[in-house]
């Protein structure tokens, strides 16, 4: 703990006035700015952790060098699970967390004179270590050869190996992120158009945007996998269109398979990922690695900016910037193969 927390010695662990503060808060995120269930989850895991610095101590309790001692707290925090200290970016989004939320409280009742904007100010990370955040160092990611491989060796006897093979096939050819994964049902895929429809009206999507992603043409076997399951779910397992696109698992009488139920979640698609490639000896690759092997893909094959934006689109991006400057930094090796062909 930093030695500037010494004015925080109590071993409180609940402030019931900082709870009701708390509760106005999320319900002016999820009412007034509209944010979604897990911003407004995130949002309390943050303010959680200055009040862990403070030792629940009121959040009028607040000046510059609270500030500064909480950053400095942050950044020499380890993780209770893992031992390794947070890092810029974790640090980053703490902070921006926590002082949205003094923002907000400085122009409620009651705490208009205890916190100061200017104190707020101090909760904001250096130049430098906003700089941290935006380097992206060299990013690996799977060739569609390498998944494609992964794909055909996984077993698929059983409902779950289907289903776990489906899935891989299915992040491949639609480079859907892993956590909208949980809400897809059956009615938000057109088989006949090739399309996926992620509509924020009844699942959460990334910024609550509505997506229509059609299918990528990378490969013809992947698609057929996914296309296979999708009829299989509705002709062998009789599944309906408000039926979960990939189902929770269920146990009984020490026998597992497909449940009607959602709830597969990010955590879960990602151990899927990591147990196919560890079968086939391939390097594991996690599922957002996916849309880095798409946009590369698409930077390679398509032919004008018109083919590339809307590549750039198919994977729910407003603006072609987005995709180059999230996805699509040319690795080293690829720069200096680019660079040796100039002028010849």
């Amino acid at each position: 703990m930093s030695k500037n927390n010494k004015n925080f010695t109590s071993t409180q662990c609940f402030n019931a006035k900082n709870e009701r503060i708390k509760h106005r808060y999320f319900k002016y995120l999820s009412g007034a700015k509209q944010k979604s269930i897990k911003s407004v989850d995130q949002a309390r895991k943050c303010i959680i952790r200055i009040e862990e610095f403070t030792h629940y101590a009121d959040f009028s309790i607040f000046n510059s060098e609270l500030a500064l001692s909480f950053k400095e707290y942050l950044l020499q925090k380890g993780k209770k699970e893992t031992g390794e200290v947070y890092s810029q970016h974790t640090v980053n989004a703490i902070l921006a967390n926590v002082r949205d939320f003094y923002i907000w409280l400085s122009n409620e009742q009651g705490f208009r004179k205890s916190i100061k904007p200017n104190d707020i100010a101090y909760l904001k990370p250096s130049l430098k270590e906003l700089a941290m955040t935006r380097t992206q160092g060299f990013r690996d990611f799977p060739t569609v050869e390498q998944i494609k491989t992964v794909i055909l060796q996984m077993p698929s006897e059983t409902d779950i190996q289907k289903k776990d093979r489906a899935l891989i096939a299915f992040i491949t050819i639609t480079g859907v992120r892993d956590g909208v994964i949980c809400g897809l049902k059956l009615k938000h895929i057109n088989i006949a158009k090739e399309l996926v429809h992620q509509n924020p009206m009844d699942m959460e999507t990334k910024y609550s945007k509505e997506i229509f992603t059609f299918f990528f043409q990378i490969d013809d076997e992947i698609k057929a996998i996914f296309v296979d399951y999708f009829k299989w779910l509705q002709k062998e397992k009789l599944f309906g269109m408000n039926d979960p696109l990939f189902p929770k698992t269920s146990i009984s009488f020490e026998t597992m398979k497909l449940s009607k139920l959602h709830g597969l979640g990010a955590g879960i698609v990602r151990r899927v990922f990591q147990e196919a490639f560890e079968m086939t000896g391939i390097e594991y690759f996690p599922p957002h690695t996916v849309r880095h092997m798409l946009v590369h893909y698409g930077e390679e094959h398509c032919k004008s900016p018109e083919e590339f934006k809307a590549w750039s689109q198919n994977l729910g991006h407003e603006n072609v910037s987005t995709t180059f400057g999230s996805y699509g930094k040319i690795d080293v090796y690829r720069q200096g193969a680019l660079i040796k062909k100039v002028g010849k």
